[in-house]
């Protein structure tokens, strides 16, 4: 059983990538994708449609090869596998989280810059 409150981890999660996401596009030359994952300290999920005609799943690959404490789940699906194929998603995820072994305290701050 997981020992922390995970709505709090998702709401965290969520902030935490919304906010690498906008300094990344507001300053691309600044900000490259193996700079921004070398500030990581956690586990990574990549959950990728493997149908996605825009991002295919070499990026997913690219991604780990950046930051090896990646999961890469590849499902039948397109760009938006929470929407195509929820219920594979919702498992995905919950299959991941259960092999974490998490701390219960989330950092107050995190600096991206």
């Amino acid at each position: 059983m997981l020992q922390f409150d995970i709505v709090s981890w998702i709401i965290y999660s969520s902030w935490l990538f919304t906010r690498l996401m906008t300094q990344f596009m507001s300053n691309q030359k600044r900000y490259t994708l193996d700079s921004l994952l070398s500030k990581l300290s956690c586990p990574l999920l990549l959950i990728w449609g493997d149908l996605d005609p825009w991002v295919g799943p070499t990026k997913a690959m690219k991604i780990k090869e950046f930051y090896p404490n990646t999961t890469v789940v590849n499902l039948q699906a397109g760009h938006c596998p929470h929407d195509e194929v929820p219920e594979l998603v919702n498992k995905a995820f919950l299959d991941w989280l259960s092999t974490l072994k998490l701390d219960a305290s989330l950092p107050e701050t995190v600096n991206v810059s």
